[in-house]
């Protein structure tokens, strides 16, 4: 979603699209009508955090923020976790 194997976006995401798709991901994986967090705890359900094993660690921050919070809003400080993790990842592939 954030980049496409070969570099050309084949969606248009725009934050309406993106949240629906981050919704049915969700939705269709999680499973629990009371959403993916326990409302007692505010931690993630156990199959959220199943979901979280099969993306990639720059990623992970984004989706369990929207699992919480409903928002596809990328925060500045999200985006800058994102970028560190990236860069780690490339660096340690090299």
């Amino acid at each position: 979603m954030f980049e496409p194997v070969d570099g050309v976006s084949h969606f248009d995401f725009r934050t309406s699209y993106l949240s629906v798709f981050l919704s049915y991901l969700v939705l269709y994986n999680v499973r629990d009508e009371d959403g993916a967090i326990d409302s007692d705890t505010m931690d993630l359900l156990p199959a959220a955090k199943v979901l979280l094993e099969g993306v990639k660690a720059e990623n992970l921050a984004y989706l369990d923020a929207f699992m919480r919070t409903g928002s596809t809003r990328m925060t500045p400080e999200l985006r800058e976790e994102r970028k560190r993790i990236k860069n780690a990842r490339i660096v340690q592939s090299m």
